[in-house]
């Protein structure tokens, strides 16, 4: 899920001190996570995975109007509960897989604006892997999402994910040491909607695609 980094503070135009302001009892967000899997070889080469997860999210930070201002506090709470499914095959040179995931998030307010899209209910997509020759990998992920409700007090349109596709490829070295990547994630979508966290004072859009170099080495 994506969070809005909290614009109206960096792009609101006037005295800020006269609109928006912290909550001087605010207090760090914290989650408490209970995970249980299992993962089995069905043949040589097929894999089966199965996870379940439960979330508990405490003090979740937004913003909540006092008067006519806006205040940065904590709102609500939450609660996760999700599963995951893969079946993975392996090839001659890599492995592809199918998955689907199911997620559903509720917060204890649901009026309360957290700042953030609520996370997909459902997910599905495959991932592709195979080696090119010497240290070389690609990898690819194409995703498909269902719509999001938008937990916005201000705001209470939805919004559809598009699908999304994800590649990499990646050499490495130093025997395995080390490793040179370079990917784009959200190939499809050059930028999303864009979202309105403080009343309709502005707005930005969420990231779409995106290019990145990594180069790590283990000591």
């Amino acid at each position: 899920a994506f969070r809005d980094p909290s614009s109206a503070v960096r792009l609101y135009r006037g005295t800020p001190t006269t609109a928006f302001f912290i909550d001087d009892s605010i207090t760090n967000e914290s989650i408490l996570s209970f995970e249980a899997g299992y993962t089995g070889k069905i043949t040589k080469d097929h894999t089966f995975k199965l996870n379940f997860y439960h979330q508990s999210y405490k003090d979740i930070i937004g913003t909540a109007t006092n008067g006519a201002l806006y205040q940065m506090k904590n709102v609500t709470d939450g609660e996760a509960d999700g599963v995951e499914v893969e079946l993975e095959q392996k090839t001659s040179t890599g492995k592809i897989s199918a998955w689907y995931t199911y997620n559903h998030f509720k917060t204890s307010n649901n009026l309360a604006d957290i700042r953030a899209e609520f996370p997909s209910q459902h997910k599905v997509g495959f991932t592709y892997n195979t080696r090119l020759g010497d240290d070389w990998v690609f990898n690819a992920n194409l995703s498909a999402a269902s719509i999001v409700d938008r937990n916005d007090a201000y705001d209470n349109d939805v919004s559809s994910i598009d699908n999304r596709l994800d590649l990499t490829i990646s050499k490495s070295f130093n025997n395995g040491r080390g490793e040179f990547m370079f990917g784009v994630t959200d190939v499809l979508n050059n930028v999303a909607h864009r979202y309105s966290s403080i009343g309709q004072y502005c707005s930005i859009e969420t990231p779409g695609r995106t290019f990145f170099i990594r180069w790590q080495l283990k000591f």
